[in-house]
This record gives structure tokens, C-alpha cells and sequence, in this order.
């Protein structure tokens, strides 16, 4: 069987993770093929990234050596079901579907070459975060193959405990939405108070990068860095009061309290 990669959904998880790995040159584009319910998403797929697409699903499949599904958790059962009938036993999937269970994809899709991985939307520019598991089932060609995929859109972190799974869709799957919403709230903050858009644009995005640039450089905590720039009565422990008094942390936990719980019950649905 020839070395190529289906999609089965190519919305924004899907296309982005189909981006990231023409990008860094895994695949190119005649070796994946995306199939989608979705017309205006196949015509969008086709014209943006150059891949072949397909509304048929039997057809996708034929002649794939992975079959990477990428659908709402609502589509799952659909999708399962007309891949248990045509998935063969040498064909690897790897689900990024979140909630969806080890267990419950082994049991709509019939097989036990499955396994499940949490990424976020960086990918695309392969510069995401993704947690993955395996099956039983899964050999280790398999698992070659998956970190090959996977480490090809960002880090890749193999967990055996698929609790872990859940946790990952709540903190770091979701988790671009909070870095932009906080963007979004530092630049509409900089503008409050008198800065041009484009300015406080500039200024919080170089903030944040070159930041986290430091955490990653020096190895020492985020708490002990913010110590080195809160002097005592200044500008910064000024702000960071305001922070704790709003309580910032309390409110990030509870929206990673909720990510979570949201997760396990798509997973039970």
C-alpha cells in the first residue's frame, strides 16, 4: 500500500493539520486526499492547499495507508460507521476528535489500530502541541509513522494514560483561544489609554514572544522571572495587583475546569 494520508473532515482542525504536514514536506499533495460532507470545505481545501477531495468516504480510504479523522464529535458516529465497513487491517487511524474515547473508537470504527491525539491549531505552521496515545492494537511501524505525522506539525508527547487526553483538549487544544483573547484584551488595554492600534499591536505580540522566548531559554519558573521585572511599589506590581483583585487566576481555572468537563461529556455522548 502506498505511503498516503485521507482525511476524514477537513474543517479547520483538518486543514490545518493537512497545511502543516505539506508544509514540512511528510506528505505532498498528491499523496493526501481530504473527504468532507462539506462542498464549500472541499472547494476551499482544493483551491488553498492543492490536495484532490472527495464527498465519498468509501473512495477516500481506497488505497491509504492512515486515515486521520478529523470530525465534530457530533459527526463521529456517522463517520465510524462507514469506516468499519470499509477499513482494512493494515490501515492505521489516528482520531484528533476530542472527547472521543480509545474505547469508543475502537468500537465505531472496528478496529484496534487506532490512535488518539489532541493537537491544536498551530499546526498549520508546524508549530502546535500535541498529546497522544495508542491503542493495543497499534505496532510499532505504526507508532514510527504517528510520530513522524505528529512531530511534523509542532512537539508531539506520547502519554500512556489517556486520562491525560481530556486534560490536553482543555489546556492546550483550546488554549490558542486564551493566548488570543488575552492578546485581544492587552491591545483594546493599549489603546484605552492613548496608544495607536498598530502600536499596541506591536507591543504586546513582541511582549509575549519574546517572554516566552525566556521561559523557554533559561529554564527557570514563570514565577521567578515576573519577580525579576515587580519591583516593589512600581508600574508592574501596580498592574498585577489589578490582575489578582479581577481574580485572574481563580477565572482561568474555572475555564479550564469547564474545557475539561466539556470534554468528558463530549466523550460520554
Amino acid at each position: 500500500m502506498s505511503s498516503k494520508i485521507c482525511f476524514v473532515g477537513a474543517g479547520a482542525m483538518g486543514s490545518a493539520a493537512i497545511r502543516g504536514l505539506l508544509k514540512n514536506e511528510v506528505y505532498d499533495q498528491s499523496q493526501v486526499v481530504a473527504c468532507d460532507v462539506s462542498g464549500d470545505i472541499r472547494a476551499r481545501v482544493e483551491s488553498d492547499l492543492g490536495v484532490s477531495t472527495t464527498g465519498n468516504l468509501d473512495e477516500a480510504i481506497e488505497g491509504v495507508d492512515t486515515v486521520l479523522v478529523a470530525v465534530k464529535p457530533q459527526d463521529l458516529a456517522v463517520a465510524g460507521a462507514s469506516l468499519r465497513v470499509g477499513l482494512l487491517p493494515d490501515q492505521l487511524v489516528i482520531s484528533i476528535v476530542a472527547g472521543a474515547s480509545l474505547s469508543t473508537l475502537r468500537a465505531v470504527t472496528g478496529t484496534d489500530r487506532v490512535v488518539r491525539a489532541m493537537p491544536n491549531t498551530p499546526t498549520q505552521i508546524g508549530r502546535g502541541v500535541t498529546l497522544w496515545t495508542a491503542a493495543h492494537g497499534v505496532e510499532e511501524d505504526d507508532l514510527k509513522r504517528t510520530i513522524r505525522i505528529l512531530g511534523a506539525l509542532g512537539a508531539e508527547i506520547f502519554t500512556k494514560d489517556e486520562r491525560h487526553l481530556d486534560m490536553a483538549t482543555a489546556v492546550s487544544a483550546s488554549g490558542p483561544a486564551y493566548a488570543l483573547l488575552v492578546l485581544e484584551a492587552w491591545i483594546d488595554a493599549a489603546v484605552g489609554i492613548g496608544l495607536p492600534r498598530d502600536l499596541a499591536y506591536r507591543l504586546a505580540i513582541e511582549t509575549i514572544q519574546g517572554t516566552m522566548a525566556l521561559v523557554e531559554s533559561g529554564g527557570r519558573h514563570p514565577a521567578d522571572l515576573r519577580g525579576d521585572v515587580t519591583s516593589p511599589g512600581g508600574t508592574t506590581a501596580a498592574a498585577l495587583h489589578e490582575m489578582e483583585r479581577g481574580a485572574l487566576r481563580a477565572t482561568f481555572s474555572n475555564a479550564i475546569e469547564a474545557a475539561y468537563r466539556r470534554s468528558r461529556e463530549l466523550g460520554s455522548g
